[in-house]
């Protein structure tokens, strides 16, 4: 049981024992339920990230409360691989939809390509902002359709002019 036969080698004994043997077991279950939380955390960023994978594309990035988000493309010897990403002015790219957060790895196992993966700070920072991310990305793009719309616009009207000249 949890190395408590050691609390009686250094003079905790009797009643204090058995004190600190419930706090340790009530310890013990907390630790199991935040184990459980982080999971369940990391599973529900994961799905979200992989969903706005399918949305956006490579170098769509917002900036919310000074931390980048959005989607690059790292490329290794054996082909490339999408992933939501979050940076910040003190640390590169850091990648989600990985099972266990930290860490790095290589892509495809190639030495070239070295992805840093989202911390659970990171996990529960993006949980935090989700909704404000969201929100980025729809203004982003709604701008960038309204740009393109007008320049189809303006491209348009040029080209009726170029076509009444040739009359």
């Amino acid at each position: 049981m949890l190395r408590l036969q050691s609390l009686g080698r250094c003079g905790i004994i009797g009643q204090q024992k058995e004190v600190i043997e419930v706090q340790l077991m009530e310890l013990v279950e907390l630790s199991k339920k935040r184990e459980a939380a982080r999971e369940q955390l990391i599973t529900a960023v994961n799905e979200l990230t992989d969903a706005l994978l399918d949305v956006l594309r490579p170098g769509d990035f917002v900036e919310v409360e000074g931390q980048k988000f959005g989607v690059l493309r790292y490329t290794s010897n054996l082909g490339d691989r999408d992933f939501f990403v979050i940076s910040s002015e003190w640390g590169g790219p850091r990648v989600f939809g990985c099972k266990r957060p930290g860490g790095s790895f290589y892509l495809h196992g190639d030495y070239h390509a070295y992805v840093m993966v989202a911390d659970l700070d990171d996990y529960i920072n993006f949980a935090r902002l989700a909704d404000e991310i969201i929100k980025a990305f729809k203004q982003k793009l709604g701008s960038e359709i309204e740009t393109i719309q007008k320049l189809l616009a303006r491209w348009g009207e040029l080209a009726k002019e170029v076509g009444n000249e040739n009359a």
